[in-house]
């Protein structure tokens, strides 16, 4: 699909050389998300608990190269994108990490908690 542009003042009528009278719009592209989550025998200790296929209304941010948006995800794990213009693309699930920083932070508290009490147990 080409976009009209307007002839020069300066040129007679628009008459000429006619790659100057229109130029190519960007093809535009499509993107479809869907996060889903891998047997729990599947997925590491620190794979958030949680067990229902697939990631149901998760917030999420993308950015993509004409913006960003933030928003839910489908009910069936998924989100569409049109209209993007070529480049590239990046997509966060929010809670998704803060989930996994909390179990980290939750193992880190566990482990103190284990040197404290084998320091607390050591002879003097």
């Amino acid at each position: 699909m080409a976009k009209s542009i307007k002839p020069d003042k300066n040129s007679a009528g628009g008459s000429g050389n006619s790659s100057s009278a229109k130029e190519e719009c960007p093809i535009l592209k499509w993107i479809h998300v869907t996060m889903t989550r891998k047997p729990r025998n599947e997925q590491p200790a620190w794979w958030p608990k949680d067990t229902s296929l697939p990631y149901k209304y998760e917030f999420f941010k993308m950015k993509v190269p004409n913006g960003t948006v933030t928003h839910w995800l489908s009910s069936g794990g998924g989100v569409d994108f049109y209209r993007i213009p070529p480049g590239s693309c990046t997509f966060t699930s929010i809670n998704f990490y803060k989930e996994i920083e909390d179990w980290v932070a939750e193992e880190k508290a566990k482990w103190k908690k284990e040197e404290d009490e084998k320091k607390a147990k050591k002879p003097k």
